[in-house]
């Protein structure tokens, strides 16, 4: 029996209590609002999807690119490795790099983690294919190694060994099983789905809130005319006839409950769940649309903290998992990939000039050094270092003076 048939078999025995997929798979969890959340359900809030979106779409859109290192120093684009196309440009026949990276990234803010089949075909080319994690189990072996068995929509399971798959984890509490923002923070996103519910119902009544009493100046002569009156009453005022003015008998008099819109707070209690979904994901607020807080002198701040607070650690993870998955152990001293944050970080055309302004006049950037890095051509006779006249190595500048001290 091969080790693959093994670990198939020890895979289908039993599942743990706690995989994320069977709560998704039983409709989530029923919170205290009395909504059921699971990953699914959560984007319907606009916080969670604007969060996933926001990292999801802003990592993808980074150039994830694999570097050389020199021997002498330095880097270089390894453009003539076969990794580089696959994270620069297409993982695979039908998706380019920002689809597939987009798609991972949002599996790892909603379930957890992602998964992605490292395929090859008979001519040695490499497709990485993703798979959502719903369909994906994952345990881990005796001797530490991780296993998948990854089921068919359509029915079926392949079982997978580590070195076949790609994984890339959000936050582990035991070094294998995920957890996400949405299965720890339930009770947060389920008030905002109830919320959003009960605004919904509340605005399909015409923002009116259902029911009222009727006083009457005198009494019935009976229950039975009573209940007659009643059906009759609510006969002429529901169904196709809602909306329609009604008429009273004299001595007759109707009230409709009433609640005001402060009593419901809909807008305050929106506007704390939306900066709690941010604070879950750690992203600022104004990249969600909420400007409240916003202003000219602490936005760009805001802007450069997602990056570094936010962005890097998603980055980071993509990094570090990569080379472990695709690359051999040798080509990992010699090899390394990393997310090109040049583009967040760019800022307005007044500060890129100071910047570069400062990076060539110090003699750390040449001006095709520059070019580069602004999209266009390299130019001739721009490849050189220049230095300030005024400034010299303090050593240079003692043997000069030495040197005219003695013949003078």
């Amino acid at each position: 029996m091969s080790i693959r048939t093994k670990v198939a078999g020890w895979l289908l025995r039993g599942v743990h209590p706690r995989d994320p997929s069977l709560i998704d798979l039983f409709g989530g969890q029923l919170t205290a609002a009395g909504v059921s959340v699971n990953a699914d359900s959560a984007m319907r809030v606009a916080a969670v999807y604007s969060c996933v979106r926001v990292i999801s779409e802003s990592l993808a859109s980074l150039p994830l690119i694999l570097y050389r290192r020199k021997p002498g120093g330095g880097r270089e684009r390894a453009t003539d490795h076969w990794l580089y196309p696959l994270l620069h440009s297409r993982a695979n026949g039908w998706m380019g790099s920002m689809a597939w990276r987009e798609m991972c990234t949002a599996h790892m803010c909603l379930r957890g983690v992602s998964y992605t089949r490292i395929v090859g075909d008979k001519r040695g080319r490499v497709q990485l294919v993703p798979r959502h994690p719903d369909f994906v189990r994952c345990e881990q072996l005796s001797n530490g190694r991780l296993a998948y068995m990854f089921r068919q929509p359509s029915g079926g399971a392949e079982p997978l060994l580590q070195e076949e798959v790609l994984r890339v984890p959000f936050l582990t509490l035991d070094g294998v099983r995920p957890v996400t923002p949405i299965e720890l923070h339930r009770e947060t996103i389920g008030t905002a789905l109830a919320s959003q519910q009960h605004h919904n119902r509340f605005w399909a009544n015409d923002a009116r809130p259902r029911g009222g009493w009727i006083s009457v100046d005198g009494d019935f002569k009976d229950d039975k005319e009573r209940v007659k009156f009643r059906d009759q009453w609510q006969q002429h005022v529901s169904g196709v006839n809602a909306g329609k003015v009604a008429f009273l008998k004299k001595g007759m008099t109707y009230h409709p409950f009433e609640v005001k819109a402060e009593d419901i707070q809909y807008i305050e209690s929106q506007k704390l769940s939306r900066s709690q979904i941010a604070g879950l994901y750690r992203v600022p607020p104004h990249m969600i649309g909420d400007l409240e807080r916003a202003t000219f002198t602490n936005i760009e701040q805001q802007s450069i903290d997602f990056v570094v607070h936010c962005m890097q650690p998603w980055a980071k993870r993509w990094e570090q998992e990569i080379p472990a998955a695709l690359l051999t152990e040798a080509e990992q001293e010699q090899y390394y990939v990393e997310h090109l944050f040049d583009g967040l970080l760019r800022g307005d055309a007044t500060s890129r000039a100071n910047y570069f302004r400062t990076a060539v006049l110090t003699g750390w950037m040449n001006r095709n050094e520059v070019r580069e890095i602004e999209n266009m051509n390299r130019a001739d006779g721009l490849d050189e270092f220049l230095s300030p006249l005024n400034m010299a190595p303090a050593d240079l500048l003692a043997e000069a003076i030495k040197g005219k001290v003695t013949q003078s």
